[in-house]
């Protein structure tokens, strides 16, 4: 349960840093337009470099979940997924597979048998 909890603190503060970055990088670039006089140059490069601070936290944050889930995975094995698995009520109790898949008899019409007769004819036409 703590393990859960500090990896959730982990992804929950990259919205933090990613505001964070952005911020920082526009302050500082407008800063640095004051003090050099080459509005906007300035403010749109380390701009861009905050977004691009952005970005690779979001890619860190993406390779460090990725490890995680594997190492979760080694150590407790793959899961069955607790969403998707069929109902009791979607289950033919007698073929034992999802009512979906089976296919029922009645619903399509199988072709004449040419020896039986198309099943149409009456019993005195056999005769």
């Amino acid at each position: 349960m703590k393990q859960e909890w500090k990896s959730v603190g982990n992804f929950g503060t990259l919205g933090l840093e990613i505001v964070l970055s952005i911020l920082l990088g526009l302050f500082v670039g407008r800063w640095l337009d004051g003090k050099l006089g080459i509005s906007p140059w300035m403010t749109l490069l380390w701009s861009a470099f905050g977004v691009g601070a952005a970005v690779k936290a979001i890619l860190r944050s993406v390779r460090d979940m990725r490890a995680e889930t594997e190492r979760e995975e080694r150590e407790q094995g793959n899961p069955l997924p607790r969403y998707g698995s069929p109902s009791p009520s979607d289950v033919d109790p007698i073929r034992g597979e999802s009512a979906s898949h089976a296919s029922n008899d009645l619903d399509s019409p199988s072709p004449p048998d040419p020896e039986r007769g198309t099943g149409q004819e009456s019993e005195g036409a056999k005769r």
